[in-house]
């Protein structure tokens, strides 16, 4: 058997039954530090085809993980908007945090960042009726704001939920186009190091049916990815 052959995995059209073959190896390794630094770059076994898979797979995966820092930025955006809101006479500084933490940028963020920014509306609205009331000597420390953000973004739960999204996205992307590749991804994250075991992600997506991804545009996988991963860590 050809090299390529031997490392190539096969996708599976589950409506059709067809196959398709995808250097899933060279994705994983592509992806994978630990592998990368034992392997080196697999790229040079696989034809053209598998290639051009290869590169779909791993651009839809570092978009998932980009989807997650686009939807935590707006929460620290949205922090933003209602710190500076602690002057108005009107409403309620953290509306803004919670009109972003019941958006769909909400559901896709990591919980616990969700959970700190509701948090921190809660302790803007009491230090925005102190403002109201003319109280003096108001005290809000935004420096450790951003260093509990900071600290939950390099936890290793934390790096471990970013490789779940992005893989949950690029698989749930190929559900929809009716190729499951989520055993095979799932069975080669599993012999990797723990950061990037997915294998109870994929799973839950191998398990959606295409026609309930039907329709559904680039937004709405990524909620669906979200919701799916985070029930998957038990992390909601």
């Amino acid at each position: 058997m050809a090299p390529a052959a031997a490392l190539a995995a096969t996708g599976v059209d589950p409506e059709t039954g067809n196959k398709e073959r995808f250097a899933l190896i060279a994705f994983n390794t592509a992806n994978n530090h630990v592998m990368q630094g034992a392997f080196g770059d697999l790229r040079r076994l696989f034809g053209a085809d598998e290639l051009r898979q290869t590169e779909r797979m791993t651009l839809l995966h570092e978009a998932g993980h980009m989807v997650v820092h686009h939807a935590e930025q707006s929460g620290a955006d949205a922090w933003g908007v209602a710190v500076a809101a602690l002057d108005d006479r009107t409403g309620k500084a953290g509306d803004a945090i919670r009109e972003w933490a019941g958006s769909d940028e909400g559901a896709i963020a990591h919980p616990d960042v969700r959970r700190l920014m509701l948090g921190e509306a809660d302790k803007l609205d009491a230090l925005q009726a102190c403002v109201r009331a003319g109280d003096d000597g108001l005290y809000y420390d935004a420096d450790a704001v951003r260093q509990s953000f900071q600290a939950i973004k390099s936890r290793a739960d934390y790096r471990n939920f970013q490789e779940n999204m992005g893989d949950a996205f690029m698989a749930i992307t190929l559900r929809q186009e009716g190729v499951d590749v989520t055993n095979t991804v799932a069975g080669a994250r599993a012999h990797g190091d723990l950061e990037h075991n997915t294998k109870d992600s994929l799973g839950a997506i191998g398990a959606l049916t295409k026609s309930s991804l039907a329709g559904m545009d680039t937004r709405q996988l990524a909620v669906r990815a979200a919701q799916v991963v985070q029930e998957a860590l038990g992390i909601g």
